[in-house]
């Protein structure tokens, strides 16, 4: 990458493989590191999606793309906490946690796909094995109605905020895995 400002690489797994079904549970982990070479610019997103792409993260801090299947964590430039995000098609649910993002220490994030019924999905977030929560303390649980959803990749983004570094982040391990 350069040290433009919106300059993003991509990482996703070569086919998407995951697809939210009846009885089939999906479970998402990885554990990453980044450092911000300015306090809160870098963009960030870990999870899975569909159609892993230029803009995933889109442009100045404005989040992840308006239209997708999936769900994960993402951070944008200007704020330092992580955003638990879920999506099917337009109808996304996006929630900032108490959590900050970043920092020297590596950090686990985790989500687990549970089927409610044939047509509805609940999500559970974790940071370093404990429920993320929202400014309130109270506990994020994302419900999907995931009709008609297209299938998902494992997928990572980094994108920089600013002008003068190149961000960079460290993927030490990730496990993807769905009940079939």
């Amino acid at each position: 990458g350069t040290v433009a400002n919106n300059d993003e690489t991509y990482l996703e797994s070569k086919h998407e493989v995951f697809l939210f079904a009846d009885d089939k549970p999906i479970y998402f982990e990885t554990r990453l590191q980044f450092t911000e070479g300015n306090t809160d610019d870098v963009n960030i997103f870990a999870g899975l999606v569909d159609g892993v792409a230029a803009n995933l993260l889109v442009d100045d801090g404005a989040g992840m793309k308006t239209t997708a299947s999936g769900f994960g964590f993402y951070k944008v430039d200007g704020g330092t906490k992580w955003v638990c995000w879920s999506s099917k098609s337009t109808t996304q649910t996006a929630t900032t946690t108490n959590v900050t993002a970043g920092g020297s220490s590596y950090q686990t994030l985790a989500a687990v796909c549970n089927m409610v019924n044939s047509t509805t999905c609940e999500i559970t977030f974790f940071v370093d094995g404990v429920q993320c929560r929202d400014s309130n303390n109270v506990p994020i649980v994302h419900s999907v109605t995931v009709t008609s959803a297209t299938e998902m990749q494992v997928g990572f983004g980094i994108k920089n905020g600013a002008d003068t570094t190149v961000e960079q982040l460290n993927i030490d391990y990730v496990v993807a895995v769905q009940l079939r």
